[in-house]
């Protein structure tokens, strides 16, 4: 019981000394405080002394420089007033210059004006000078082409026979020579072939190429000859004078055989080739005329 009575007793000092501590700490804090507020206050004091003695010489400066300004300002003013003299003058003379420059361009325009019409009309002139030449050259270009065309139609037709009676000889494909009268039929000149005339081997080999080396110059020129066996009928292009029944369904509507070669230049037809053509029926005499009718109406259809 002693011991808790002692306990407490040193426990109550303790207190007791640990709050007269914090009230002496918390008074030298207070003093402390003070101490700043008045060194605070003191440096105030001073940067008030300092400000207003910097504001006093910025007075100063100010005036100096406004009156240095106002001096400047009053001697730009005069400069200027000089200035302006001297533009205005310059601006009266530029203003006279403009209008001798004015009547200048006013001359020009007129003589420009009087040289352009004489120009327009001798262009006018000269254009129906040269539209006239172009349609003479043009003309003149047409009866030449023409010209050509007449002669590459009339040699195709030519060769085209000679290819037809080589064919027609017979058994010249196998080696054996054989005497066959050609006649040039639907060629322009055409002549007849000394019957003694033996076809070979060779002139039949000398016919193909020559007719490889046409087809190769005809293509870049826009030249196509229509002279096909085994084609499809097209009308454009070709004219029946013949149809030839045939039991063989797949070769109805198909060119039979061609009797003359046409021609066809830069898409233009120039002659449609005049064939026979096959037309899929029984076996039957008919008139030719019924027949190629007939052939057109199913071909139509």
């Amino acid at each position: 019981m002693f011991g808790t009575k002692t306990l407490l007793l040193e426990i109550l000092d303790r207190l007791d000394a640990m709050e007269t501590s914090a009230i002496l700490e918390e008074s030298g804090q207070r003093e402390k405080k003070v101490q700043d507020a008045e060194q605070l206050e003191k440096r105030l004091t001073e940067l008030d002394l300092a400000n207003a003695e910097r504001l006093s010489e910025v007075k100063e400066a100010n005036a100096e420089s406004a009156e240095r300004l106002l001096q400047d300002f009053s001697e730009l003013r005069e400069a200027n007033a000089e200035s302006a003299g001297q533009l205005s003058l310059r601006i009266t003379e530029l203003r006279d210059a403009a209008n001798r420059h004015d009547m200048a361009i006013e001359d020009l325009l007129d003589t420009w004006e009087e040289l352009q019409g004489k120009q327009e009309e001798k262009l006018g002139e000269l254009s129906s000078a040269v539209l006239e030449a172009a349609a003479r050259e043009r003309r003149e270009a047409e009866k030449r082409e023409k010209a050509l065309l007449d002669l590459v139609i009339c040699s195709q037709d030519i060769f085209f026979n000679l290819r037809r009676a080589a064919a027609a000889s017979g058994k010249v494909q196998t080696g054996q020579e054989t005497a066959v009268e050609v006649k040039l039929e639907n060629a322009p000149g055409a002549q007849e072939v000394p019957a003694n005339r033996k076809l070979t081997e060779s002139w039949i080999r000398q016919l193909d190429i020559a007719e490889q080396k046409l087809a190769g110059a005809r293509l870049p020129a826009g030249f196509l000859v229509v002279g096909e066996a085994g084609v499809p009928v097209n009308f454009d292009v070709h004219e029946i004078v013949e149809v030839l029944p045939t039991e063989k369904e797949e070769k109805s509507h198909t060119v039979a055989e061609v009797y003359a070669p046409g021609y066809v230049y830069m898409g233009r037809v120039l002659r449609k080739a005049q064939i026979s053509a096959f037309r899929y029926e029984n076996i039957q005499k008919e008139p030719v005329s019924d027949r190629i009718l007939r052939f057109a109406q199913d071909d139509k259809a």
